[in-house]
């Protein structure tokens, strides 16, 4: 995690490699079913391991995606306009989401997407 962060806080600096990300996300992350790294674990990883496969991408993962993406592109927009500030406001957030979800596997943008689109049944609140 010492490693990660400043890597990535220069990363999201350069406007041009925080779009090249944010392209890769969307292009893999939200129009995919799957992402290439589940081809990896799916057909490799999990016969050694003895675990399932990994599900295909569904709404809540897509979402995440779409706003990760449009986190990106502000940033890398902030950047690129010259507001320092900004971009570091906008970059140090991210980090911290993509820290939390690899680590504790807590979604921020799942919960809201749940929050935004659970379902109004019988049994709702």
């Amino acid at each position: 995690m010492v490693k990660v962060v400043p890597c990535s806080l220069y990363v999201l600096h350069d406007p041009w490699r925080c779009h090249t990300v944010a392209r890769r996300v969307v292009v893999t992350r939200a129009f995919l079913p799957f992402h290439p790294f589940d081809l990896l674990y799916n057909y490799g990883v999990r016969h050694f391991t003895g675990t399932r496969p990994f599900p295909h991408n569904g709404p809540q993962r897509k979402f995440a995606c779409g706003l990760a993406f449009a986190w990106l592109i502000a940033t890398g927009w902030a950047f690129y306009m010259g507001a320092s500030t900004l971009g570091f406001a906008l970059g140090v957030p991210l980090i911290l989401v993509a820290a939390l979800v690899s680590t504790t596997h807590i979604c921020i943008p799942s919960i809201i997407y749940n929050f935004l689109f659970r379902k109004q049944g019988p049994g709702s609140v």
